[in-house]
């Protein structure tokens, strides 16, 4: 009985051939392409750590690393990609990017609290102060510093 009810799917799935259209080839919908990112980071991520000495300790850090690195590429890449939550992506993302990193150098689970510590908590500084460097700012999701030219006449133009 189960042979045959094997058989009849595998017919039935055989014979509905559905159409192809353009919508079939067109890829990862955009909505979902960041997550999709921090999934392949993860996983990447996960296959090093593996190859990596260590057993499963490895591969848990190289998750965090792998994940935190993809989401923090892509956020640089597309500033509002995660809408009206940026920043706190770029806290979060900083804070497991610290965690793996601090896990990984210093190999003990202090480590892993110095790094979230300092990768969250520099990050929400400098999104709270500023900066004047655009690549921190980047990095940190702060307010990119202006262009403008000084109106000051005492200052020195470049």
């Amino acid at each position: 009985m189960l042979i045959v009810c094997l058989c009849l799917f595998t017919i039935e799935g055989l014979a509905a051939d559905p159409e192809v259209s353009a919508r079939d080839v067109q890829g990862i919908p955009k909505r979902h392409k960041y997550l999709t990112a921090i999934v392949a980071g993860t996983a990447i991520g996960a296959g090093i750590g593996i190859l990596a000495p260590g057993g499963n300790k490895s591969m848990v850090k190289g998750m965090l690393i792998g994940g935190s690195g993809a989401s923090a590429l892509y956020l640089w890449t597309h500033r509002d990609a995660a809408a009206g939550w940026t920043p706190w992506a770029h806290i979060g993302t900083n804070t497991v990017l610290g965690t793996g990193l601090g896990w990984t150098i210093c190999d003990c689970n202090a480590g892993a609290g110095i790094g979230a510590l300092l990768g969250g908590g520099a990050t929400a500084g400098i999104q709270a102060f500023g900066t004047k460097d655009r690549n921190v700012a980047k990095a940190t999701g702060a307010s990119p510093p202006s262009t403008t030219a000084s109106t000051n006449p005492k200052e020195p133009k470049h």
